[in-house]
This record gives structure tokens, sequence and C-alpha cells, in this order.
């Protein structure tokens, strides 16, 4: 657990020549299937309150 996600860590096995198609589809189909479930992925987020001098 994190301030603004839960860590997670996914391995897979392909040939070296696969590696960063696999990469990106592996990627892909994570963030469709958490899109589809109605899940977000968190970012960490700041409010910045400016007020001026009187």
């Amino acid at each position: 657990m994190a301030d603004s996600s839960v860590n997670f860590a996914v391995r897979a096995w392909v040939n070296a020549p696969d590696y960063w198609g696999g990469h990106f589809q592996l990627n892909e189909k994570v963030y469709k299937t958490f899109a589809n479930k109605g899940l977000n992925i968190p970012f960490p987020q700041m409010d910045l309150h400016l007020h001026k001098d009187a």
C-alpha cells in the first residue's frame, strides 16, 4: 500500500524479441480491464490555495 495507490507486480515470461510488445500489451490489457470494471488508477494530487494579501 502507498499513499494514493495499491502497488502490485506482475511478471510474464516471453522470448527476448517479444519483450517490449508483451510489456505494452500486458499494460494495455490491465488498464482496459480496470476501466471495464470501473476501477480508476489513482495519482497523487495537490490543492494549491492562493491568498491575496490585503
